[in-house]
């Protein structure tokens, strides 16, 4: 092969033909049969993250009223938001566990 003299960057390739611009080369997210599949997984994790969080700063406030007032005291009584909140205390914990266990199987390979 003969050189050009002229650099190629196998970075980047042609978006379309007849377009000029240069894009870098990596899959497109959202291409083929597993979409439905990678935007499921990416739900779950930003929920379960979020909830992660939420609970991390719940914890914050709460331990910010043990330390000023001596105790937290804190009641629900709306049977919907209640529910809620057990529904995204199990999704929390199920989310927990999902990590562990991906973690532990990682490391055994």
């Amino acid at each position: 092969m003969a050189e050009t003299g002229r650099a190629v960057n196998p970075v980047l390739v042609p978006l379309r033909v007849g377009f000029s611009q240069f894009v870098p080369l990596s899959p497109p997210i959202w291409k083929g049969e597993h979409e439905a599949v990678k935007l499921k997984l990416i739900i779950f994790h930003a929920l379960g993250i979020s909830i992660t969080l939420a609970a991390f700063i719940t914890e914050l406030l709460m331990f910010f009223d043990i330390s000023t007032q001596g105790y937290f005291h804190a009641t629900e009584s709306n049977p919907l938001i209640l529910g809620f909140e057990i529904f995204l205390a199990l999704f929390g914990l199920a989310y927990f566990l999902t990590l562990i266990k991906r973690i532990a199987t990682a490391c055994q390979n």
